[in-house]
């Protein structure tokens, strides 16, 4: 005790029935004090309940004798309840020496106690002193329990409940349950039990190791447990302890109902991302700053041929090889170095069978902002590649072909836009294929007329799904040129035509040979002509003339019909042993073959345009005169005179 405390008078409530026992505890109390003590006497229990209830006008105590309505033991559960601090210092004066009942009333809540044999001024003195420093510093103490949150028991070596703070007061009260019975002054074992005995699977093996820790096996517990209530599920955490003295233990409880909350919502999001990365076609998988792999998928596994357990904490080199290990981390540090997505093909061997994989990495970054891992989704390309690589070899195909038809091929988007040109428009614009690509017509500097028509035919291509056909002539490094043209609509998956195929055949070579033709067929009919107007002009002559002049009358009219410089007329006799007569338009008469006149019977008329005398032999003459079907020498007529009168 300090001297202000000694200097500060001390209300002392005197509880005893006997009044000569109440006048002998205060002669010994004021010879043995050296405070200044107010007594204050109280013959009951009730009294002395009605005195404390009363505000304190400084230090007080409880000196607590016998009374008659209620013992010490009752008394002291009237003022502490359960396991509280009675409102100030209580000392038990107990019967004989106080063995017997002395700790029992420690634990109802006295601060001391002495037997009737021990009393004496110093004792009774010393043990008020203490009474109020133990009471003072169980205040204290009860202020430091009662401030934590978790909920707090004090067992004795038994498993007897010494204490509770008021967290774990209201928290019973709040929840009920088994363990709410777990009072001070009850069995916590027993509590234990019981809860076991209704169904409670976890308070079997609390109880087992509560035990373990009472009997020195174990120096401490941790355990969660759950305790629920039909309104509310609740999880908590106990952790048990010896105290520093050796005896007992120290129990907390700590609420981790929201932990458990957050634990299982993160355990369902967990299974819910394995559900579904496990769904995935492609690798997916992640790995540590080291390069070990605390994530995979199902693909990614079963490519592995590992166990999920088997996949964790496995690495590149362990699965890949040193090689594709390499290659693979480079790209890895990429991503943590960069921040960025990074997005790369990457070539695995595994079971001998080589894959290619398009591989999208990305860092996963803490709250700090910090990279603490590499994510990546992976596809297998393999056959994509191989069908690209086909592909490939069929457009070059495909493209040697076009490049060597001597049509041009031309493809056109929505837009008008050409995507694809064969090298044949090098021919007709001189100018290469790649100038036309992603450009229209228009903007490559086509003639105005052409535009205007191949987008006629395209917009009508693109609108009614029709081939459109066109003709139109192009000015090109060797002259005009004809063209005729097909515009075939493509239609694409969706149904609507996606492009137009245009094919433009260079039809000049044709246009000449129709021209040709024409002309050669022209000539045809001047030379019918001819021949009617020889025919027509014998049969006048004919009954009048002789062959000489007749010969010679057709020669000359031929010359002019014809409209050469010179003509050549052959008169054929009907008789195959008079030879032919070969008359020119410049001699004056017609003669034979030998000179000979020629016989007045019916005749044939050759009739030849030439640019000097002709004379043909006469088995040329005869075979052409002959007919039979047989066509007479190239650039001759056969024209028949019929019947001839005159004399030669």
């Amino acid at each position: 005790m300090t001297d202000a405390e000694n200097e500060t008078e001390l209300e002392v409530i005197l509880a005893c029935t006997s009044a000569s026992d109440r006048e002998w505890l205060t002669e010994l109390l004021c010879c043995g004090s050296r405070r200044d003590c107010r007594f204050v006497f109280a013959a009951t229990a009730h009294d002395t309940l009605s005195l404390l209830a009363q505000p304190a006008r400084g230090p007080r105590v409880l000196l607590a004798a016998q009374l008659s309505d209620l013992d010490a033991a009752q008394l002291l559960h009237q003022l502490a309840g359960d396991g509280a601090n009675p409102p100030c210092p209580v000392v038990v004066i107990t019967p004989g020496d106080g063995r017997d009942s002395g700790p029992t009333l420690l634990r109802a809540g006295a601060q001391d106690y002495i037997g009737e044999h021990w009393l004496s001024p110093h004792v009774l003195a010393r043990a008020l002193d203490n009474a109020l420093v133990r009471w003072a510093t169980d205040r204290e103490l009860r202020g430091i329990l009662n401030s934590l949150p978790q909920h707090v028991l004090v067992l004795d070596g038994h498993g007897v409940v010494q204490a509770v703070n008021e967290p774990w007061e209201r928290f019973t009260r709040e929840q009920g349950g088994a363990l709410a019975a777990a009072t001070v002054g009850s069995d916590y074992l027993d509590v234990c039990r019981r809860a076991r005995a209704a169904g409670d699977s976890w308070a079997g093996e609390l109880l087992t190791r509560l035990q373990s820790v009472l009997a020195g096996r174990a120096d401490e517990l941790v355990v969660e447990y759950p305790w629920h209530s039909p309104w509310r599920e609740r999880w908590f955490l106990m952790h048990a302890r010896r105290p520093f003295h050796g005896e007992g233990l120290i129990l907390s409880h700590v609420d981790i109902s929201e932990r458990k909350q957050v634990e299982e919502q993160l355990r369902q999001a967990q299974r819910l991302t394995q559900t579904i990365i496990d769904g995935a076609g492609a690798l997916v998988f992640a790995k540590d700053l080291q390069g070990r792999y605390f994530l995979t998928n199902r693909a990614w596994r079963e490519r592995a041929g590992l166990s999920a357990q088997g996949a964790s904490g496995t690495t590149d080199e362990e699965v890949y090889g040193a090689e594709v290990a390499h290659d693979v981390r480079r790209s890895d540090l990429q991503v943590l170095a960069s921040g960025q997505r990074v997005v790369a093909e990457e070539t695995t061997c595994l079971y001998g069978r080589a894959a290619t994989y398009l591989s999208s990495k990305f860092p996963l970054i803490d709250e700090s902002g910090k990279a603490y891992a590499v994510c990546g989704v992976s596809t297998d390309v393999t056959r994509l590649k191989q069908a690209q690589a086909a592909l490939q070899a069929r457009e070059r195909e495909l493209q040697t072909l076009a490049d060597n038809t001597p049509d041009i091929l031309a493809r056109f988007d929505r837009q008008l836009r050409h995507v694809f040109v064969s090298a044949a428009i090098r021919g007709v614009t001189g100018r290469q294929p790649q100038d036309f690509i992603g450009r229209t017509h228009r903007e490559v500097g086509m003639p105005e007329a052409v535009c205007t028509l191949w987008d006629d035919a395209l917009l009508r291509a693109f609108g009614e799904g029709l081939p459109q056909s066109v003709q139109f002539t192009l000015e090109a490094a060797d002259g005009l040129r004809h063209f005729s043209g097909r515009f075939v609509p493509e239609f694409g998956p969706d149904g609507p035509v996606a492009h137009v195929l245009a094919v433009l055949h260079d039809d000049t070579e044709r246009k000449r040979a129709e021209e040709d033709v024409s002309r050669l067929l022209e000539e045809e009919r001047r030379h019918a002509h001819l021949l009617t107007r020889v025919a027509l002009a014998s049969r006048l002559v004919h009954a009048s003339l002789s062959a000489q002049e007749i010969a010679q009358v057709l020669t000359q009219q031929a010359r002019e019909i014809i409209g050469a410089h010179e003509a050549a007329t052959v008169l054929l006799p009907e008789d195959p042993a008079a030879p032919p007569a070969c008359v020119v338009s410049r001699m004056a008469g017609a003669r034979g073959a030998e000179g000979a006149p020629l016989p007045a019977r019916a005749l044939h008329v050759l009739v030849h345009e030439c640019a000097a005398p002709v004379r043909l032999s006469r088995a040329q003459a005869g075979a052409a005169a002959a007919g039979a079907g047989r066509p007479p020498p190239r650039g001759w007529r056969v024209v028949p005179l019929g019947a001839h009168g005159g004399g030669g």
